[in-house]
């Protein structure tokens, strides 16, 4: 996307983040703030404390995210925008391979999962949707985005199933990647798991959605 955050998302100049310098202010708040709500959780992330790491006023700060909930919801817009350009890079290398893009896409996923601080951002953001109403409405919108990226290339890879079934199949898919996230920093000994487990659930998944629309041989 051209401007970092969509306008929806911060105060109301933010029509000022679509010039060169106010997008490079917006990139460096953003960069901040996340890497506080990663080290010290939602509970240390205030719009005094990014200023101040910052080096910038209160005012300058508020002028773009004049909340707090502000801060928090550009983060998770800004998170979905390197999913949009992660997966606009993968089907650049595999135009007309919907195989060797979905494969490309899940592994993508499944590396992604295993980067702490990946990991600690959507534990921040499930943790406090469980008791507030405003976080729990950007988590549903975070995943809404999540099944429009799967849709289109589940149903490239099964063009004759339902709607219900490939909405089904979506749903499975964001399930299993979601599930990795908990284990994906156990001990070696938790789970015993073995050293080529990540291209296993990758070829799993794969399995899964090209199977399950099949018709049974039974």
């Amino acid at each position: 996307m051209e401007v970092l955050v969509p306008e929806h998302t911060v105060g109301h100049k933010a029509g000022t983040a679509k010039r060169y310098r106010g997008k490079r202010q917006v990139r460096s708040i953003l960069d901040a703030a996340r890497s506080i709500l990663i080290c010290e959780g939602y509970a240390g992330l205030t719009v005094r404390k990014v200023a101040k790491n910052l080096d910038i006023s209160l005012g300058n700060l508020t002028y773009y995210f004049p909340s707090k909930i502000e801060l928090l919801k550009a983060i998770i817009v800004d998170l979905l925008n390197e999913y949009e350009r992660a997966l606009a890079a993968e089907q650049k290398n595999f135009p007309d391979d919907v195989h060797g893009r979905f494969k490309a896409w899940i592994r993508y996923l499944i590396a992604d999962c295993k980067k702490a601080d990946t990991r600690s951002v959507f534990f921040q953001i499930w943790g406090l949707a469980t008791h507030s109403d405003i976080v729990s409405e950007l988590r549903d919108d975070m995943y809404r985005a999540a099944r429009d990226e799967h849709l289109a290339m589940i149903s490239a890879l099964n063009p004759n199933a339902s709607e219900d079934d490939i909405n089904a199949l979506v749903g499975l898919v964001i399930t299993m990647i979601e599930g990795f996230h908990v284990v994906a920093d156990l001990g070696d000994g938790a789970l015993q798991l073995p050293a080529d487990y990540d291209d296993r659930l990758c070829e799993t998944i794969y399995q899964v959605v090209l199977g399950a629309c099949q018709p049974s041989s039974r």
